[in-house]
């Protein structure tokens, strides 16, 4: 088997793990790394004719009626699912911050410590360690309803989907998603801006979920749910859509995969 290094040298963010398993070398958390252009540039190709984001399961065209259904289904989920303790959502707090390095720098220590065969917070702050376990009990729970959820990475998936035993990735760090696409656009975006005022093609990942799938429905304003680290993702395909932009419409990629298995 081949490894990371190996895989890497043409800028794929992965590695194949013991399992035959791909894992992104990059987490799926809420944060814009892209650089803010100064100035909009002319588009060098029409995506106008593709169908919009806001087509996608669980979306609505019209904003206002889009944000009536979103905060439905959060108040739906939080119903029936087990409110943390205090400690518990200070812990969600700290993590779901988005002005915040936490979830990322968690999810880096994570991943990292997959790939060596160490213990998943081997070599965390106490403080991180905390919170990686608070979040993985508050996860630990069915989302109770079926939902499509999305999230915006700085990553194409599917080179590392090829590499995977029966396209099925592995995700050994929590997972952060939305029911909203507007939401995920927003950090699709943010990683797909450059200095120069381009826009690249960005990435969403689409993961339909079942009632029985573990995740925690955290709501707020980015309607976000946490899927627990240790997660199986199973990919089915990638459809190309148009966003509606002020500098678009640009070309987003949707990769949609469905939970496989959560150990």
């Amino acid at each position: 088997m081949k490894t990371f290094k190996e895989y890497s040298k043409d800028g794929d963010q992965f590695f194949v793990n013991k399992d035959g398993r791909a894992v992104f070398n990059e987490p799926v958390y809420f944060r814009m790394d892209g650089k803010k252009g100064s100035s909009k540039k002319k588009l060098k190709e029409d995506y106008s004719s593709l169908p919009r984001i806001d087509t996608l399961p669980g979306q609505h065209k019209d904003s206002s009626e889009a944000d009536k259904q979103h905060t439905k289904l959060s108040d739906e989920i939080k119903s029936h699912q087990q409110k943390p303790s205090e400690e518990h959502e200070k812990h969600l707090k700290s993590y779901t911050n988005v002005y915040s390095n936490q979830s990322h720098t968690i999810a880096r220590k994570v991943i990292s410590n997959h790939k060596k065969g160490l213990p998943e917070t081997e070599g965390m702050k106490p403080k991180d360690a905390e919170t990686h376990k608070a979040i993985a009990h508050v996860a630990n729970q069915k989302i109770g309803k079926e939902i499509h959820l999305y999230s915006g990475t700085k990553f194409d998936p599917r080179k590392a989907v090829k590499k995977s035993k029966s396209d099925i990735v592995h995700m050994p760090a929590h997972l952060s998603t939305t029911h909203s696409i507007q939401t995920a656009h927003m950090f699709a975006l943010g990683h797909a801006e450059t200095e120069e005022g381009d826009v690249k093609p960005m990435h969403i990942l689409h993961i339909h979920a079942k009632p029985s799938d573990k995740g925690y429905h955290v709501g707020g304003f980015e309607k976000e749910t946490i899927i627990p680290g240790k997660t199986n993702l199973k990919y089915s395909h990638t459809t190309d859509h148009s966003d509606d932009h002020v500098w678009g419409p640009n070309l987003v990629h949707v990769h949609h995969f469905t939970i496989h298995s959560q150990d």
